[in-house]
């Protein structure tokens, strides 16, 4: 397969294209996935910081403020691709996988093709949401708490949310096959694998959220 084939192939036969992503590793071609998917996150952070104002003394907060989440957005995919990859290349070991390094970081590159969509949508619903300013201030500390928690709860914001998890999700299962095929494990050894870190992400990420309405 060629590059524009496996990314078909990737969202409409996972199996078998991460059979043959993981038969011929090309890190370079998952590389161009999580860039983009990087691009992207990083005008999805734009757009949603956009929506969020400062009211503080300290000058040039919203600047400051919007440059490093910009960065972060660009940042982080890249990180965490090569995070999550060594955290299931260990743990792939400990049920006996037999793969390389490098093509399990390519099938895992290839997995996050679906973010990319999700985050595009997410971003169209972000430009939905409402302008909030939040006040800091040292007479009312969770000002700022409160403010995020009602930014948060809008409807926009959440489907926002939702449409990530679901595109996480999906991601997951495509990660599977490519545990499946780069490590030579079982469907479900592969499946244990992939879904224990992914349920202790999911908790962390939106039991927080969810903390936030209490």
């Amino acid at each position: 397969m060629n590059f524009i084939e496996r990314v078909i192939g990737t969202i409409t036969n996972p199996d078998k294209t991460m059979a043959d992503v993981c038969k011929e590793p090309k890190w370079e071609e998952a590389l161009v996935i999580v860039g983009l998917y990087a691009i992207i996150t990083a005008v999805y952070m734009y757009l949603y910081n956009s929506h969020v104002s400062y009211a503080s003394d300290m000058p040039g907060l919203e600047q400051i403020t919007m440059i490093s989440t910009i960065i972060m957005g660009l940042v982080m995919p890249l990180v965490g691709w090569l995070i999550s990859t060594a955290v299931l290349f260990l743990l792939a070991m400990a049920f006996g996988g037999e793969g390389k390094f490098t093509s399990l970081l390519t099938g895992i590159g290839y997995s996050e093709l679906i973010k990319i969509f999700a985050v595009i949508i997410s971003a169209i619903l972000i430009t939905q949401a409402p302008y909030i300013i939040v006040e800091l201030s040292d007479t009312n500390p969770m000002a700022s708490v409160e403010a995020a928690a009602e930014f948060s709860a809008n409807i926009f914001v959440l489907a926002s949310q939702i449409v990530f998890l679901l595109g996480l999700i999906w991601s997951c299962i495509i990660g599977i096959f490519a545990l499946k095929h780069c490590q030579k494990l079982s469907f479900k050894s592969a499946a244990i694998v992939v879904l224990v870190p992914t349920i202790i992400y999911i908790v962390i990420q939106y039991g927080t959220l969810l903390l936030m309405f209490l």
